[in-house]
C-alpha cells in the first residue's frame, strides 16, 4: 500500500437530529412513567386529585 495516498481522516461530525429524537423519546418515556406511578398511587390510595403534582396548575386547591 501506498503510504502517501492515505487520506487524512476527518473528524466525526456529531448528528444533532437523531439526538434530538432520543431526546424527546426519553422526554416522553419519563413524563409516561411519572403519570403512571401518580396513577397507580391515586388509585390505591382511593384519591380524587392529583397530590404529587400532576397537572397541579390545572386542579383547583381548596
Amino acid at each position: 500500500m501506498d503510504q502517501d495516498n492515505i487520506p487524512a481522516e476527518e473528524p466525526k461530525k456529531g448528528n444533532l437530529g437523531v439526538a434530538i429524537v432520543w431526546y424527546v423519546i426519553a422526554q416522553a418515556a419519563m413524563f409516561l412513567y411519572y403519570f403512571g406511578i401518580n396513577n397507580g398511587l391515586m388509585k390505591v390510595q382511593g384519591l380524587k386529585y392529583c397530590y404529587l403534582g400532576c397537572f397541579w396548575p390545572f386542579t383547583s386547591g381548596g
